[in-house]
């Protein structure tokens, strides 16, 4: 068995050597002045279902030049951990909660309802503190109500999709998804709003943009518009890599002779180039030098679909390689001329709330003034600036409760993991089903263990699936 501060450190070494440019980051790292003590603006991009090693600076085989030198002159989160899936993820990051803690197990418990008005988002409190605020990209918390949608959760402006799954150039959400039956279905899916311009409206003049050049290009002129005296959290929140696989053809041409993943590395290619444009912007304004970059995924890769590396299973799964995501978090408010810097520390979703506060100064939240259960996420900024120890000694991945046993019976399309687990220092506690235990690259059919579980829980009552199987694991699994 080995343990995730073993092997893995000298497995991800090598892969970054072989990813970097080969000039020296000790170099071009540099920083160009004092570091600031607070970063004035925030940048923050978050990924969909992008693979652990689905970017150039985990794998050679994908381009992404912008992101890998934000990377390499940044702080890499070596145990960073998000939820199983999309929407619970974004509701966690939201509200520093975990998302169990907010009625969220599944995404349809998203698509049915959203979160409750009562927990107070991210860009509410930063409002509160003289920032201006904008989302770009995926919603996927919420849009039954205009309550729940981005304008009435604390962003200044909206411009992206309330959903999953949307073509990339038409921006409808497609006539069919197996499964999933909560959101609407061949319409467009891509709207826009402000604070003051009333409900949501239908973005209808972007049709036939690709929506990773879309998002990048609308963040970009955000930036170019703001007035740099002002304090600035931009979330680009990206479709991509999420399925359907599309792309256009000049990023796939750049894939390298033989690539399997031809698609997907367009589909990288294409976000790198939107961050570039943005990146570009917050230089031009000259407010990049007090900006700091939070970049994650929401979940591993797909099982079939992209690449986790050594890391055992994918998205829906509460293997390491459904939960385990690739974060880093960059520009001038950590360079301090450091190249290629790893935080071993335990982190996860639900701490990027407190954290993106403390690195702008301000203190986090009391959890009684933010919603009615208390706060789970914690402040990293100062173990990872100081490459300190963690705060944060356990992730609680998932519980199992009578809320989500119904997942084991394939009630909606996360049924795949019906399981809970925790994660306390080196240890993984699995309970239940926690998802195909294979390598993300594996198509079709089960794993061995998976057959098993389902073998032995065809029958058994609802409130019982979840307890009759038990594995403890390391966290790279067993």
């Amino acid at each position: 068995r080995r343990s995730c501060e073993g092997p893995r450190r000298e497995v991800e070494s090598r892969s970054r050597k072989r990813s970097m440019p080969s000039t020296s980051h000790h170099d071009a790292c540099a920083a160009p002045g004092p570091k600031p003590s607070v970063a004035r603006h925030i940048l923050h991009i978050v990924a969909d279902d992008l693979g652990y090693r689905d970017i150039g600076y985990n794998n050679a085989a994908f381009s992404s030049p912008h992101l890998d030198r934000l990377r390499a002159c940044g702080v890499h989160l070596d145990q960073f951990y998000a939820f199983k899936a999309c929407a619970p993820s974004r509701a966690s990051l939201l509200t520093g909660r975990y998302p169990f803690r907010i009625g969220v197990y599944q995404n349809a418990d998203i698509d049915a309802g959203g979160v409750p008005s009562n927990f107070t988002f991210l860009p509410e409190l930063l409002r509160r503190d003289g920032f201006a605020t904008h989302v770009v990209g995926k919603w996927h918390v919420g849009w039954r109500t205009p309550e729940m949608t981005p304008t009435w959760r604390g962003f200044d402006s909206f411009l992206g999709y309330w959903h999953c799954c949307n073509d990339y150039y038409t921006h409808h959400f497609p006539d069919a998804v197996p499964n999933v039956t909560t959101a609407p279905t061949g319409l467009l899916d891509l709207a826009s709003a402000t604070r003051d311009g009333g409900p949501p409206s239908a973005a209808r003049e972007f049709e036939g943009v690709y929506s990773s050049l879309l998002f990048g290009n609308v963040s970009s002129r955000i930036v170019r518009a703001h007035d740099a005296r002002r304090r600035l959290y931009l979330l680009l929140s990206f479709q991509a890599v999420h399925g359907p696989f599309q792309v256009p053809d000049h990023f796939v041409r750049a894939a390298p002779p033989g690539s399997k993943q031809r698609t997907l590395f367009g589909m990288v290619a294409a976000m790198d180039a939107a961050v570039g444009h943005v990146i570009a912007a917050l230089r031009d304004t000259k407010m990049w030098s007090n900006t700091l970059v939070w970049f994650m995924s929401d979940n591993g890769a797909t099982p079939g679909r992209g690449g986790n590396g050594e890391l055992r299973g994918g998205k829906f799964g509460l293997w390491e390689g459904g939960v385990r995501v690739t974060a880093f978090v960059g520009g001038p408010a950590v360079n301090d001329g450091a190249a290629d810097r790893s935080w071993r520390g335990l982190g996860h979703i639900a701490d990027v709330l407190p954290t993106l506060m403390s690195a702008a100064g301000l203190a986090p939240p009391v959890a009684d003034d933010t919603g009615p259960t208390p706060m789970d996420g914690v402040s990293l900024w100062d173990a990872i600036r100081s490459n300190g120890s963690s705060p944060r000694t356990e992730v609680v991945h998932q519980i199992l409760n009578q809320y989500n046993a119904r997942d084991c019976y394939g009630a909606d399309h996360d049924a795949q993991a019906c399981g809970a687990a925790i994660r306390v220092g080196r240890w993984k506690l699995l309970l239940g089903y926690p998802g195909d235990a294979r390598p993300s690259d594996v198509r079709g059919g089960y794993d061995k263990w998976t057959e098993m579980r389902l073998r032995e829980q065809r029958g058994a009552a609802a409130a019982t699936a979840g307890r009759q199987a038990l594995a403890m694991a390391r966290a790279d699994g067993c």
